[in-house]
């Protein structure tokens, strides 16, 4: 039970750092394809991780009568959520901004552009990143 929290915890280090070099440090959005497949594959297994801490969280209720520290898998959601939701904002509207190239000018509603623009300002807007200090 202890060597399966330990190997939680080892594959949430790796599974930050994999995160801040895929999402962070991505200098060349020409590879936006490339990207956006790295969060769709990030938001898969940190959903998995999720269902995993919550199955051993209720194990280690029923077996040791408390719940184990999962502060690195939090950590790391925390850590996630936000540019999740910062890459698909992105891929959602240069996907939409293709489909108005395509479409003539009185076709495209003026509200659906308005939504989104406002959708993707609110999402900016709550990202919050730490500023790490050495």
């Amino acid at each position: 039970m202890f060597d399966r929290k330990k190997k939680f915890d080892e594959d949430m280090v790796e599974l930050k750092a994999e995160m801040t070099t895929a999402l962070m440090e991505v200098s060349d959005v020409n590879n936006f394809r490339d990207v956006i497949e790295s969060v769709r594959d990030l938001d898969e297994r940190v959903s998995q991780y999720e269902k995993d801490k919550i199955k051993m969280e209720a194990e280690d209720m029923m077996i040791l009568g408390f719940r184990n520290d999962y502060k690195l898998f939090e950590e790391v959601n925390t850590v996630f959520k936000p540019l999740r939701d910062l890459w698909y904002a992105a891929h959602d509207f240069l996907y939409q901004k293709k489909e108005w190239n395509k479409t003539k000018m009185r076709d495209i509603s003026h509200e659906e552009v308005q939504n989104l623009i406002d959708s993707n300002f609110r999402t900016v807007r709550k990202l919050k990143f730490k500023e790490e200090t050495p």
